[in-house]
């Protein structure tokens, strides 16, 4: 159900991103055959960051930026239609980046050779942001289907282009909008805790990665 979930909602490319990427790939081939030579550590390092990077800079846009603007400009259906477009693919594409992540970090720091404390505390974070990262996958989909029930009802009752926090006081008596609000509410609660706690175990890594850094 869930690889189905992310099938159905990943981006059919019809305009320049396949150019993008030809021109990432074009850079990449670049750097590596002409201004660094191509060596494992110089790949894993690169991957390494490349992948912790991309996660993290998804993670604080997702969070502090765009789900607050969308939310306060636009009509709250258009927002949740984006949102269960955009979820799978933030989650998804996290899981992937935090699983490259991890196996480069492994690939230098093997599990039996962690011998100081801020290792243990890297491994950690890296764990628990993946744990998060994935779990997350499963719970936004079920949310998402409670979301799409309860839109059924606020458009009946005219509050589809509605911006911003709807009061419930709208639907006073009604019981299974009441249900599904609650259950839709206790999912993406849980969504959010996951994220937070993906978000902070990052933190954490980076800034113990930032100590490591010689500028």
């Amino acid at each position: 159900m869930v690889f189905k979930y992310i099938k159905d909602n990943w981006p059919k490319y019809r305009f320049g991103q396949p150019a993008h990427a030809l021109a990432v790939v074009v850079v990449l081939i670049g750097l590596f055959y002409f201004v660094q030579p191509l060596v494992s550590t110089n790949v894993v390092n690169f991957l390494h960051l490349l992948t912790f990077a991309t996660y993290f800079g998804m993670q604080f846009w997702v969070t502090f930026i765009a789900g607050l603007t969308m939310f306060h400009n636009l009509p709250r259906h258009m927002f949740g239609s984006i949102q269960s477009k955009l979820f799978p693919k933030y989650f998804f594409i996290g899981s992937i980046s935090s699983v490259v992540t991890m196996v480069t970090f492994l690939t230098v720091h093997p599990l039996g050779s962690m011998d100081n404390t801020q290792t243990k505390i890297q491994f950690g974070s890296l764990l628990t942001s993946i744990l998060c990262t994935i779990s997350n996958i499963i719970v936004t989909s079920i949310m998402i289907n409670y979301m799409i029930e309860r839109n059924v009802i606020e458009k009946k009752k005219g509050f589809e282009n509605h911006v911003g926090h709807l009061d419930s006081k709208h639907f006073a008596g009604d019981a299974k909008y009441k249900e599904l609000s609650s259950k839709f509410l206790w999912y993406h609660g849980i969504s959010s805790v996951l994220n937070l706690v993906a978000l902070c175990a990052n933190m954490v890594y980076l800034y113990i990665l930032s100590s490591k850094l010689n500028m």
